[in-house]
């Protein structure tokens, strides 16, 4: 962030300050007077929720500082349970007699984000790898994708990551606009209700696709910036891991490693480590297992493709 930027959020942060006292909701962590009616506030860190003169923050994982906006007017505020649903509704959710959304469409129909069959590879000697075409009228051009692991006898998998035997390549992949969009974990509810293009986003991850509001998980030596829709990513020394390697985060070892939204005219490679434990203790003298995993997409309408 430049010096000019910088100094404009600090001055900002100092009116809000200082006008506290006619601030008609309240003041977020930066001093800043969160807009009327406003449901969903960036305070230039992270997405809150702003509700009976309540604001409600994630905890900070960075320490980086933007613009501070009001994302969204329209985000149904009610005391419903976040929606956990893996349809996008192009209509909306249907609503129970409490006024909160379930996993229905309102159409009776799901436009986006259906999931087609998914394709299966061989085997590796911990791991089954399996790509799911998980949405084909997001972006224009683009198909989005889910790829997954499905240990054999394995207690976990708690790393993806590149080495210099094994290079982790990330294709060239779509991503929404921030605040929005997520680089690891997936996407908060919320944030896909009020802003449905960011469920086509690609992400990497260990099992999550909720946005990981428990931190759980945590990412080294990817540049993100570098991983763009026209640019792959590569790297000898880059990482998605969990935090605590013995937990046993997905229980039938189902494991989603990344969502990816793809040029359908163009093929593409997407290449990790993978690595877990076998048991949750040291029972057993070589108790780390390792895989190296390599999914391969054909462009749309060639002879292998879908």
């Amino acid at each position: 962030m430049n010096l000019f930027k910088y100094v404009m959020i600090l001055l900002s942060g100092i009116m809000s300050s200082v006008g506290a006292q006619t601030c008609a909701t309240v003041l977020d962590e930066y001093n800043n007077c969160v807009t009327d009616n406003c449901q969903l506030w960036y305070d230039g860190n992270r997405l809150c929720k702003y509700s009976d003169n309540k604001l409600e923050c994630p905890p900070r994982t960075t320490d980086d500082v933007n613009f501070p906006r009001c994302i969204d007017t329209n985000y149904n505020a009610k005391n419903c349970p976040p929606i956990a649903c893996n349809l996008y509704c192009y209509n909306g959710y249907t609503q129970d007699v409490n006024g909160c959304d379930i996993c229905v469409c309102n159409s009776g129909k799901v436009n986006k984000g259906a999931f087609s069959v998914a394709d299966g590879m061989p085997c590796h000697k911990n791991v089954c790898p399996t790509v799911t075409e998980y949405s084909v009228e997001g972006k224009v051009g683009y198909t989005t994708y889910r790829f997954f692991l499905y240990g054999r006898s394995i207690y976990n998998l708690y790393a993806i990551y590149g080495s210099s035997n094994s290079e982790m390549y990330l294709p060239p992949s779509y991503h929404y606009e921030e605040p929005y969009g997520n680089n690891i974990g997936g996407i908060q509810p919320f944030v896909i209700h009020s802003n449905p293009a960011s469920f086509y986003d690609s992400w990497l991850t260990i099992g999550l696709d909720n946005g990981d509001p428990d931190h759980v998980l945590q990412s080294v030596g990817i540049d993100y910036d570098k991983w763009t829709i026209n640019k792959a990513f590569v790297s000898k020394d880059a990482a998605v891991f969990m935090l605590n390697p013995r937990k046993q985060l997905i229980k039938n070892n189902h494991y989603l490693i990344a969502q990816l939204t793809l040029d359908n005219t163009k093929k593409h490679i997407f290449r990790v480590n993978a690595q877990g434990r076998l048991t949750k203790e040291d029972t057993v003298k070589e108790n780390i297992w390792h895989d190296i995993v390599m999914f391969n997409i054909p462009k749309k309408g060639s002879p292998s493709g879908h």
